[in-house]
């Protein structure tokens, strides 16, 4: 056995000659003489374990042989660990509080327990957590720690003199306050130790739109960190063409600055007669330009009066509309005859489009000849295609015309007959 490394014991082979004519059948060992394990390949690794280990031989018989036993010690060394002295925390001029760094409690064998009670400020009588104690100036005390074996290491404290509060203030000047400090630093200022409180921001990273503000965190900056400006396509996001924006005039669109190609045309005038349209040109119109309408009495330009226009009727003279008083008194009376020789069977005598325009009434005589009054013998009228009288046999009738302008008089006779019908035209 060999102590050289506190991480674990490697114990060697066992070697036995049997005792009796019995082969041995295993080796095994037990660390407390009642609980026994086999050895595996004659061979045993121990991790951090400091005590006895018994060995012995079992033949195939199942007789063991005495026991042997080897103290093993694979770790024998205590925990390193070093001490802070605070100070800042003078109690009075002979005293001082020392405490250990728990972040520099370390053991390199079984391990420690840095949170457990493994610290001793009294020579190890007893065992505490607290790590730190006050004690008093220029006297040196030895500080214990253990690891899981019990393994102790000392640290003695230092001789600590006293100082008095003005030499510590003259010594230490300054003019720094903890917001002036980075957090989790210390420095002394005016004999007393100051923890800093400025925030540290590191690397702050932002991105603003254009006309924002971003303010810089309060604190310290590490120099590493931007504030960069939103692309200015993303802020000019837009759907304009360059015919969208007036002739002349730039804007920007998704990032691109265009030239407006829209052509101005400004105030436009124009006229139109009645039945007319204006097309508005392609543009941009300033809102004042008109289309107007010609005047009516320009569009109906004319010399006509009321006399002049047939009474009843109405006229539009140089945009005033007339209604006309003309009247005409005399009547025009003809006869329409008819006479068929030669003994037809049927005979018709016919006056078409008598312009009737200036007429408000037709009075028929009575229908004389052989033929009339009888079925043999009737009349036909038709007023612009209406008919006033189908095939009426006598005469002696007034018929309304006054909407009419044409009218159709017809005569329909048999045989070798002769008939006549007097008509007349009454204004």
């Amino acid at each position: 056995y060999t102590e050289g490394d506190w991480a674990k014991y490697i114990y060697g082979e066992y070697n036995s000659s049997s005792p009796y004519n019995l082969p041995v059948s295993h080796t095994e060992y037990s660390l407390d003489f009642i609980n026994w394990e086999k050895m595996v390949n004659k061979k045993q690794t121990y991790t951090n374990y400091n005590g006895n280990v018994f060995v012995r031989a079992v033949d195939e018989g199942e007789n063991v042989s005495e026991a042997t036993r080897h103290l093993v010690r694979g770790d024998s060394e205590g925990p390193e660990f070093r001490l802070v002295a605070k100070e800042d925390a003078l109690l009075t001029k002979n005293e001082l509080e020392v405490s250990i760094d728990k972040s520099s409690v370390k053991d390199s064998g079984v391990g420690v327990d840095v949170n457990g009670e493994i610290y001793s400020f009294d020579k190890g009588a007893s065992w505490i957590r607290e790590t730190s104690k006050v004690l008093a100036v220029g006297v040196e005390t030895p500080i214990y720690a253990k690891d899981h074996l019990g393994n102790i290491s000392i640290v003695t404290s230092q001789t600590l003199h006293a100082c008095t509060p003005t030499a510590l203030t003259s010594g230490t000047p300054g003019n720094a306050t903890s917001a002036e400090i980075l957090t989790g630093k210390e420095a002394w200022v005016n004999g007393k130790k100051v923890t800093g409180t400025m925030a540290n921001q590191g690397s702050q990273k932002a991105t603003i739109d254009p006309g924002k503000t971003y303010t810089i965190p309060k604190g310290y900056h590490d120099g590493t960190g931007t504030v960069s400006a939103s692309s200015l396509a993303s802020n000019t996001n837009a759907t304009a063409g360059a015919e969208h924006i007036l002739d002349g005039k730039t804007a920007w669109v998704n990032g691109v600055l265009l030239k407006g190609n829209m052509t101005n045309r400004g105030a436009v005038t124009a006229t139109v007669n009645a039945g007319e349209s204006y097309t508005i040109p392609k543009g941009y119109h300033d809102g004042t330009g008109t289309v107007t309408g010609n005047s009516l009495a320009s569009q109906t330009a004319g010399t006509a009066t009321a006399a002049d226009i047939a009474s009843g009727k109405t006229a539009w003279v140089n945009g005033a509309q007339v209604t006309g008083t003309k009247t005409d008194s005399s009547s025009i009376t003809f006869t329409l005859a008819g006479y068929a020789g030669g003994e037809p069977n049927y005979w018709q005598s016919q006056l078409n489009n008598i312009d009737v325009s200036k007429y408000s009434k037709v009075t028929l005589g009575t229908l004389s000849g052989a033929d009339a009054h009888n079925s043999s013998g009737v009349i036909n009228v038709t007023a612009d295609g209406t008919k006033l009288l189908n095939e009426v046999a006598s005469g002696g009738q007034t018929l309304d015309i006054s909407k009419y302008n044409r009218l159709s008089i017809v005569l329909q006779g048999r045989y070798d007959k002769s008939m006549s019908l007097s008509v007349t035209l009454i204004p």
